[in-house]
């Protein structure tokens, strides 16, 4: 009898240690595969979402640029016989139309062949060494980085956009247009993937130019120069180097100090024809609770068994 009951006893033994075994393999297995099908599947979402973000981006752009250029169409503005005073009380007519629909107009002025801008009270302003003006007198329209404008004295960050004037076929002057760096990173600050995910935007340099932290942008903070500081991460100045020397569209992982812990995140990054690339990032944890529900369901399982 105390033998049949030993014997019991390893036999049990034996099954219970089997089947945690299997539990243990099965959920190994099945959180492996799960844990790749919910990547998959959170890698194709961020690359669609980094890429609809880049369009809108740029179809907001090209919206406010086909209205610089349909304004430098305007026969006043193309009349060299038509004062440059005359030309500037136009525009600032336009200005006050355009103010009224959106406060991140900043300003609207004119700049003829010799490199002289005017203000709308008519104040010659040289500006020939200025990229936009560079650009634009060369017959290209222009967008801007973010920048500190020289134009006040209280350091406001603005992005210029330019445009040829045309009378006839000679390029007769260009057309600028100040707004709020702000209104760029507004663009992307609604853009939210899982909890806590965000989208921000870098030049071609490394520089933040968009975040929803318009201090990062404020900071001209640079992930590539940055990162022989003692406070960069090196994982993500790896991933960023490569979206910026990468044409096409991809995903990619970096880890970042959160909280005194380290966080994976998966990013997605998508390029604009400005030189732009918009970078979609979140936490790889958020989007694991399906893995981590069946770890426990199956953990309980195996404890009901041997039960």
């Amino acid at each position: 009898m105390h033998i049949h009951f030993l014997i019991r006893q390893k036999l049990l033994v034996i099954f219970g240690l089997l089947t945690i075994m299997i539990c243990v393999g099965f959920g190994a297995v099945s959180s492996i595969i799960i844990k790749k099908a919910v990547t998959e599947k959170v890698s194709f979402h961020l690359e669609d979402r980094a890429a609809v973000t880049a369009q809108l981006v740029e179809a907001r752009f090209n919206v406010m640029l086909q209205f610089l250029s349909n304004l430098a169409a305007r026969p006043l503005l193309c009349d060299e016989t038509i004062s440059a005073a005359q030309k500037m009380a136009f525009l600032e007519k336009e200005f006050n139309i355009q103010k009224m629909h959106g406060e991140w107009l900043l300003d609207l002025f004119i700049a003829d062949s010799n490199g002289i801008s005017y203000t709308f009270d008519g104040s010659p302003i040289p500006v020939a060494d200025r990229e936009y003006y560079q650009a634009a007198i060369n017959g290209s329209m222009f967008i801007s980085d973010p920048y500190v404008t020289r134009s006040d004295n209280v350091g406001t960050f603005v992005v210029t956009l330019s445009t040829p004037i045309y009378t006839g076929q000679r390029i007769t002057g260009i057309l600028v247009m100040d707004i709020k760096a702000e209104e760029l990173s507004g663009m992307i600050k609604d853009v939210v993937i899982g909890e806590t995910g965000y989208c921000y935007v870098i030049n071609e340099k490394g520089t933040i130019i968009a975040h929803p932290d318009f201090n990062l942008v404020k900071q001209e903070q640079n992930v590539i120069k940055d990162a022989n500081s003692a406070s960069s991460n090196a994982s993500f100045t790896e991933f960023a180097q490569y979206a910026l020397k990468t044409e096409t569209q991809d995903v990619g992982y970096y880890q970042s100090q959160v909280a005194q812990k380290i966080v994976a995140f998966i990013a997605s990054f998508a390029k604009m024809r400005t030189g732009w690339t918009v970078i979609i990032c979140a936490p790889v944890h958020e989007f694991m609770g399906a893995v981590r529900t069946l770890n426990i369901l199956l953990l309980c399982a195996a404890a009901v068994i041997l039960l």
